[in-house]
């Protein structure tokens, strides 16, 4: 259950948006954690849960979301990246049930990005997701390849 005594939650079986201040993260730690477990099991550990509580608990990242009656149905993680001549809010976590849902207050994202100098979201994100993202406006720009160093040279 959400504690979200900062927001004004609508009538009971609406689903609202949500985003946590630093200081509300501890409070709401064990509502949002299974979210972003299911985030950080496909992020080939780029991110882990500890990575994520302390960026949220800094104020260097935002945890947005949508619930419905207190319940958490998605939710999405971003932080500021500063480019050489631009600013954006990249998304590092997103998990839920709901995320088409979510995207109908994409526009919360939009709004802290903005008001923190940001031209422009990204997220590192599987296939699935990308494909998702297309129908609301993302494009793909680059592609992310690896290649696991196996020995080590002395």
């Amino acid at each position: 259950m959400l504690d979200l005594t900062l927001v004004k939650v609508p009538d009971k079986g609406q689903v609202y948006p949500f985003v946590f201040e630093p200081s509300e993260v501890s409070a709401n730690w064990d509502s949002i954690c299974p979210f972003l477990e299911a985030s950080v099991r496909v992020s080939f550990n780029m991110i882990s849960l500890v990575q994520l509580r302390r960026l949220l608990e800094s104020g260097e990242a935002v945890c947005i979301g949508i619930a419905r009656d207190n319940e958490p149905l998605a939710i999405f993680v971003a932080h500021i990246v500063n480019y050489s001549d631009y600013r954006c809010a990249r998304v590092i976590a997103a998990a839920g049930t709901q995320l088409k849902d979510a995207m109908r207050y994409f526009h919360v994202m939009e709004g802290w990005a903005m008001s923190l100098g940001a031209t422009e979201i990204e997220a590192w994100c599987r296939p699935a997701m990308e494909r998702m993202l297309r129908r609301y406006g993302f494009k793909h720009r680059v592609s992310i390849i690896t290649r696991r160093i196996e020995r080590s040279y002395q």
